[in-house]
């Protein structure tokens, strides 16, 4: 019996030709659904293989977790300098995310929908191109429609000048002594602001930006996941959008002296100042603030010049750093994301590191890394693999920051864990065995344990399987852990993860049937269904000392032991089914 990975399985093969620097070009897309229908539904389970042709295989899954914190806000600044709460409910956040598929390793996030053809459609980065639905080709008939795609690379502006401002923070940089050797885990809580201008890109709708930003500080995180140690990733603990002009003084009053556009020093220096007084004394669980802007700004050169070639602008050393004499956020950047299409996934990438202490490659502390390599803290290297990933330099200097005073909030992540779903709250194993979570996850009555996992895999990660329409057999990953105290193996319980106390398989019933009776001629009752023994071990056996009496034993155990043998031999009791 085939399983399928994908409730709608299929190739996506995209020709990608050669393009010219920030250049839209026309890509062609072959879809080949395995099932052979040319129309799906995204519900179900969902696991999506893309091929790039004569370049890299992407199997894109969903998210392990949110990118929205627990305590997630959304809200909107008003010109009365007020702010206004528009926060979505939880449900609303899981089904946006339920769109947004990885792969990590390839460096991909893709957001998956259907058009109005009922066709399903993609828009995402791989590494350093955005690729989009394109217009449907005049023409076509719509019976032999299908989506076409352009790409657009996403080399960032080139930067005049340095993109940092040192104020000189005084640290302690003796590194924490940890009793293990367990990796460093830095979260960054973020507060992400977009001004007027890029807020007016998705028409100041909420669900079109709180998409994008899904997909977008997913891959901000992509770029951080290149690294082992420490293991760095950023949350969205909150969204404000500028809902007019007045409502940013930020901006507004930081143009240069000819009115052709903003000084990004002075719109970095009262965005710190506004995030302390507005964001601070409301939520004051805020280790970054990120300003994300769509205007070209412009920055005095050494000759007293202003250039418009800067992307950004953020605080050294400025994560977790709260100025209370200068009532100021110094935990905060600025950078330009002009298009609406992710071009900023790498100017935020950069500048959080600059708040993170590190500087650019070739320079001050990060000397011993080359400039011309042309990695994440280098201004060249575009076009090359090293621009995917940060330099040894910029990865030591940061992890020091994260284990010195400075980076203290990072660690501490006490009632910010990213944003749950409530199935699986502490000790949910109490309530719900595994198999009637696997039929709460996919909706279906049917639905059961995936029987290849072996118990501590399922206690990791949740996986059930099911028919779906025309009995096509579909496997589910939850990506959550059942919970907890859940059941597991024989006689084990699931424990951070792993099945503790499990016992190891007994395959035979005749052998637990002797077991539990005691009585050697104790077999399973026949009268019963596979599926009934499995659910209930029953049976059966004869007294000597009562000839022709036939004696029946229920157990007290709800199901027999995990991978008992069922169905003459033909299937294996997995949670209560017999498969």
């Amino acid at each position: 019996m085939k399983l399928l990975t994908v409730s709608s399985c299929f190739a996506l093969v995209f020709l990608l030709t050669t393009f010219a620097h920030c250049q839209e070009t026309e890509i062609d897309v072959e879809i080949e659904y395995e099932t052979g229908r040319e129309t799906r539904s995204l519900n179900g389970p969902q696991e999506f293989k893309v091929v790039i042709k004569n370049d890299v295989i992407l199997k894109l899954k969903p998210p392990p977790s949110s990118i929205f914190a627990t305590n997630f806000k959304y809200t909107v600044a008003t010109s009365d300098g007020g702010l206004t709460d528009e926060t979505p409910n939880k449900g609303q956040i899981r089904s946006l995310e339920s769109h947004i598929f990885l792969d990590q390793k390839n460096d991909a996030v893709m957001k998956v929908g259907t058009n109005k053809d009922g066709l399903i459609v993609m828009e995402g980065i791989v590494e350093d191109t955005f690729i989009s639905p394109g217009r449907q080709q005049p023409g076509r008939a719509k019976v032999n429609s299908k989506p076409t795609y352009t790409a657009k690379n996403l080399t960032t502006s080139q930067h005049v000048g340095r993109d940092y401002i040192d104020l000189h923070r005084n640290i302690t940089f003796n590194p924490i002594k940890r009793q293990t050797k367990a990796t460093t885990i830095a979260v960054g809580e973020t507060w992400v602001v977009l001004d007027y201008d890029h807020a007016a890109q998705f028409g100041f709708n909420r669900e079109r930006i709180l998409s994008y930003l899904a997909t977008f500080f997913r891959a901000v995180n992509n770029r951080y996941a290149t690294i082992s140690e420490p293991k760095i990733s950023f949350t969205i603990s909150g969204i404000t959008i500028i809902s007019s002009r007045s409502a940013q003084p930020f901006v507004e009053n930081s143009r240069v002296p000819d009115g052709s556009g903003f000084d990004i020093g002075m719109v970095l220096e009262d965005f710190s100042k506004w995030a302390y007084t507005t964001i601070l004394p409301s939520f004051p669980q805020v280790d970054m603030a990120a300003l994300l802007s769509s205007t070209d700004f412009q920055k005095k050169d050494e000759f007293g010049i202003y250039q418009k070639n800067l992307a950004g602008l953020a605080y050294m050393k400025g994560a977790c750093w709260k100025d209370t004499y200068g009532k100021r956020l110094l935990a905060t950047s600025v950078s330009e994301d002009l298009g609406g299409f992710y071009d900023g996934v790498y100017t935020v990438a950069h500048e959080f590191a600059h708040n993170l202490a590190s500087p650019h490659d070739g320079f001050e502390e990060a000397a011993g890394c080359s400039w011309e390599e042309g990695y994440i803290m280098s201004y060249n290297g575009w076009g090359t693999t090293k621009k995917f990933y940060f330099s040894p330099c910029s990865i030591h200097i940061m992890n020091k920051f994260i284990l010195s005073s400075g980076g203290a909030c990072m660690r501490n992540k006490e009632g910010s864990t990213p944003l749950a779903n409530p199935d699986a709250a502490p000790e949910v194993g109490n309530q719900l065995d595994m198999k009637s979570m696997c039929i709460k996850h996919t909706n279906s009555p049917q639905a059961i344990v995936d029987p290849t996992k072996s118990p501590t895999d399922l206690c990791t990660n949740l996986v059930c399987t099911y028919l779906g329409p025309n009995s096509v057999p579909y496997i589910t990953t939850t990506n959550r852990s059942p919970g907890d105290n859940s059941i597991c193996g024989n006689g084990g319980r699931c424990l951070n993860g792993q099945c503790v106390g499990d016992q190891g398989v007994r395959v035979d019933m005749t052998e637990q049937c002797v077991r539990y009776t005691g009585k050697a001629t104790a077999v399973p009752d026949n009268t019963r269904t596979a599926e009934q023994l499995c659910q209930q071990l029953q049976c059966k056996y004869t007294d000597p000392n009562q000839p022709g009496w036939i004696w029946t034993w229920k157990s007290g155990s709800p199901i027999p032991d995990y991978g008992t043998v069922c169905d003459g031999g033909r299937g294996r009791c997995i949670y209560g089914a017999c498969v």
